[in-house]
Parts: C-alpha cells; structure tokens; sequence
C-alpha cells in the first residue's frame, strides 16, 4: 500500500452513497489516478474498520465487489 492512501479517502456518513461503494469509488479513482499501481497491497478490513470508520462488513463487501469486477485480487 502506498504510504498515506487511507489518509486521503474521506467517508461521508450523511452521503446517499453506501459506505462500501464510497470506498470502492476512491480505491477506482486511486487506480486510475496511479497512486495505486499493480502489486501494491490495499489496507486490510482491520485498517479500513480502524481508519476510515467502517465497518469490516462494509469494507468486505467492497472488496468482494472489486474482486469480481477484476479490479483486484487477494494473494
């Protein structure tokens, strides 16, 4: 993981959006963006609970979803 990612995605609890999917935009805007880059590890469900807030529910499902999109993988 790049050093800092999880200090630049901001969750906003009174957004419309669901958690998850406000994680998985910033994860899908980090790609696009290059600061995420093949072979760099995202942060676990602990770091994502911790962090941001979230519920390790809410991060699974997030990571489920870019898993089957085939944005990510898990080693």
């Amino acid at each position: 993981m790049r050093t800092g990612f999880l200090d630049s995605i901001t969750i906003n609890v009174y957004s419309a959006t669901p958690k998850y999917q406000q994680l998985s935009n910033s994860i899908v805007r980090a790609i696009e963006d290059g600061r995420l880059k093949v072979g760099d590890r995202l942060p676990s469900l602990n770091e994502c609970y911790e962090k941001l807030g979230l519920s390790k529910d809410s991060a699974e499902k997030c990571y489920k979803k870019l898993k089957q999109s085939g944005l990510i993988k898990s080693v």
